[in-house]
């Protein structure tokens, strides 16, 4: 150990210069105010210490210090207090002239100093830690835990702030060079080793406007492409300026030495400084066999460039085929039955163990040169940006990126825990890369599955109906794929405690990946056009809705949107718009129907009403039928068998289409001629024909008579709503004339056209 190197560790104690030699407090008794500890260095270069407070206590400093009697270079012997001691210049020139020239303090954001580096006059460097704790402040050896930062941050940071130009040197003389000049620079210890150059750490250079000044030397311009590379992506804009005239490796402060001036600097600035062009890799040793055949890329020794490029290369090869991008939508990974949505990073770890695979590569080689690129471009892998970079140009390899359309494209192949059925034919098959299937339902296919409590249910719940439990056979076949040509929708309806909620909690689970809730609210009328809801429906086959409210009226236009089969658009929040094509089965869970205000055909047709009017009773009630309580545990365990009935129910509808029982068409019937307000004025008052017309006042008239003669409110307050209401009707449209509005297809009849109210103003409403 060097006598500097004994007296950076004796700095927390006070340390001072003391004739020809060092006193500082004694390590033993830190708590003590004066200083006894005397440090000296002998003729042979031997560290002399003596502890003027015990003349005996040297080893135990010793000890305290962390050494070794062996780290003083020789026998322990103490300062024999006879002043006899070398001048510090003959301990200088003992140990390679270093003697210190500077100290260059590096402070904190809030500009507390935490470490320092020391140069000396050989050109060598070290660094000391500040500490400042309850048993122990001051200067430490070593830079142990340690975060480094920019020199004279809180300076850089006021600079930016400000919008001035910050210059990077390639040492802290240089620095100080410049600010004689009243210019923002900085630079970071290490100089020209870049490894010390990370994100972090350049972090208060975000926006700025930085001109690097390399030295003229290799390793100033490794340290300019190492600034540069990682300044490129956060500094608003990066230039270089090589000062011309700079003999092999000066500087600045050389440069401004040899006469150079600020205005001569700021010109060169302004017209020599060039835009930093990013570098990819530097070209090391290795040998041409080590690089790509145009030698623009130094190969790896899995012959692979040591680029993200390559990277991406080696992910795709280490993957085996098991990974798919699906554009907008994110990757997914092949788990034997089918591709699964990558939500808990398993790609980013694949891209980790591909980094971790390289590690053996440095020992493949002898060259020292190539072993440092390999290990260097290893280092650059392992960063956030690297790993992130080899995952995105993933992404362009053929065969890795799929159109959203190709994914689960074929609508009657249903995903099973075992195989895939074709639902055409009802036949299984393996489960195969190429279907490109990104979901699974959660049962296994065998077409000899029972499913009795089902169909027990079934028979309770419609209340023996045949007619009712074949088709919501046909019905959940329909459901399984992904087919929409029946263009409607189903409205589950019953008074609580009657068996819809069992029934489509039960579908959903038996179709797992193929099923999705949504609220009800997002086919009602609303103000708000917010689209959200939509975007998680694509894919999906089962779509459930529960509990809407009858003040609330059904968004018409939506539903027909859903239930067309022609494209829509939707967006996720704060997101891009996307167009889909809906392949769901929309079912309703309600105990009121919303209001349809349509009463045309366009709307009727779409309506398939399931009544679930059998209500079953808690034991403590004493009424028949009794609720199961572990009915759908039951229902859970018949998986297998709903799923063979949901199959057979397929084939059934694909040859004889979904129909509508009996009992379905008596309740649409009765649903829309709830719904339809003026159902009775029509009848009573009107005649509908396709050559008819009439004014829309006298229709207007004729109503408000009709509902005082009959006592009655009138649902509309206004002439246009009731017009509105009433083209809603099939064969019903507006007609625009010189004489007024008109409604052709109606007209009032014979006995009615005389009727005129005695008001003052045809469109008066008398319960104003």
């Amino acid at each position: 150990m060097t006598i500097q190197e004994f007296l950076l560790l004796l700095e927390p104690y006070g340390l001072k210069k003391a004739g020809d030699g060092w006193m500082c407090k004694s390590p033993a008794r830190p708590e003590e105010k004066t200083a006894s500890l005397s440090i000296d260095e002998g003729d042979d270069g031997r560290i002399l210490l003596c502890d003027f407070g015990d003349k005996g206590n040297s080893k135990k400093i010793v000890e305290i210090l962390g050494l070794k009697w062996s780290d003083l270079n020789g026998k322990p012997r103490e300062f024999p207090n006879n002043g006899q001691c070398k001048s510090r210049a003959d301990v200088a020139a003992k140990n390679g002239g270093k003697r210190r020239e500077a100290e260059y303090i590096y402070e904190n954001a809030e500009g507390k100093k935490i470490y320092k580096v020391i140069r000396y006059a050989d050109k060598s460097f070290s660094q000391s830690r500040f500490v400042k704790e309850p048993d122990k402040a001051g200067w430490f050896p070593g830079m142990k835990g340690i975060k480094r930062v920019l020199y004279h941050l809180p300076q850089v940071i006021s600079a930016v702030k400000s919008g001035a130009t910050i210059y990077v040197t390639e040492g802290e003389k240089d620095v100080h060079t410049l600010e004689e000049w009243g210019l923002a620079d900085t630079t970071f210890p290490g100089g020209a080793e870049s490894i010390y150059w990370k994100p972090a750490i350049v972090k208060p250079l975000k926006g700025a406007d930085v001109v690097i000044l390399p030295d003229n030397d290799d390793a100033g311009r490794g340290y300019r492409d190492a600034a540069g590379n990682i300044l490129s992506d956060r500094a608003e804009s990066v230039r270089v300026l090589d000062l011309p005239g700079l003999k092999e490796k000066g500087d600045v402060t050389d440069w401004k030495n040899a006469g150079g001036t600020l205005e001569q600097f700021l010109g060169l600035v302004e017209t020599t400084a060039e835009e930093f062009e990013p570098v990819e890799v530097a070209k090391v040793a290795g040998g041409a066999d080590n690089y790509t055949d145009e030698g623009l890329f130094l190969l790896a020794p899995d012959e692979l460039p040591m680029t993200e490029l390559g990277n991406a290369n080696r992910l795709n090869m280490q993957s085996g085929d098991n990974m798919r991008y699906i554009v907008g939508r994110g990757w997914v990974t092949w788990c034997k039955t089918h591709w699964m949505p990558d939500k808990t990073g398993e790609v980013a770890r694949l891209a980790q163990s591909v980094v971790r695979n390289m590690h053996s590569m440095p020992g493949e080689t002898d060259d020292d040169g190539y072993r440092k690129a390999i290990l260097s471009h290893i280092k650059a892998s392992e960063r956030e940006r690297g790993l992130g970079a080899m995952i995105k140009l993933l992404q362009t390899q053929d065969g890795i990126s799929v159109m959203p359309g190709d994914a689960d494209a074929n609508k009657y192949l249903l995903n099973c825990l075992d195989v895939t059925v074709d639902l055409r034919t009802g036949e299984p098959r393996e489960h195969n890369r190429e279907d490109l299937i990104t979901k699974i339902c959660k049962a296994a296919y065998d077409p000899q599955a029972k499913a009795g409590r089902w169909l027990q249910f079934l028979d309770e719940v419609f209340g023996g109906d045949k007619e009712l439990v074949d088709y919501a056979q046909r019905l959940c076949g329909y459901a399984l794929t992904g087919d929409t040509k029946e263009q409607c929708l189903f409205l589950l309806v019953g008074k609580g405690s009657n068996g819809k909620s069992v029934f489509l909690r039960t579908l959903m689970t038996l179709l797992g990946d193929y099923s999705a809730n949504t609220p009800f609210h997002t086919f009602l009328e609303k103000r708000d056009e917010n689209t959200c809801d939509l975007a998680v429906l694509p894919g999906a086959r089962l779509v459930i809705a529960s509990e809407g409210e009858s003040r609330n009226a059904f968004s018409e236009s939506r539903i027909k949107q859903v239930t067309g089969q022609d494209p829509i658009s939707a967006r996720h929040l704060y997101k891009e718009f996307f167009t889909f094509i809906p392949e769901f089965k929309l079912f309703f869970a309600t105990n009121d129907v919303p209001r349809i205000k349509s009463q045309n055909y366009a709307m009727r047709r779409r309506i398939h009403l399931l009544p679930f009017r059998q209500r079953f009773y808690y034991e403590h009630e004493g009424k028949e039928p009794v609720r199961d309580e572990r009915l759908y545990e039951r229902l859970i365990n018949e998986l297998d068998g709903i799923l063979a009935w949901a199959v057979e129910g397929c084939l059934k509808w694909q040859a004889d289409g979904l129909g509508m029982p009996k009992a379905i068409r008596e309740e649409v019937d009765a649903l829309f001629e709830a719904m339809d307000v003026l159902g009775e004025f029509i009848e009573e008052c009107c005649e509908l024909h396709p050559g008819y017309e009439e004014d829309v006042k006298a229709l207007w008239s004729a109503y408000l008579s009709h509902c005082q003669g009959a006592r009655m409110e009138p649902t509309f307050k206004r002439s246009k709503e009731f017009s509105q209401a009433l083209v809603q009707h099939d064969g019903i449209d507006r007609k625009r004339t010189k004489t007024g509005r008109k409604l052709s297809g109606i007209r009032l009849k014979q006995n009615r056209q005389e009727v005129l109210l005695e008001d003052e103003s045809a469109d008066q409403n008398p319960w104003k």
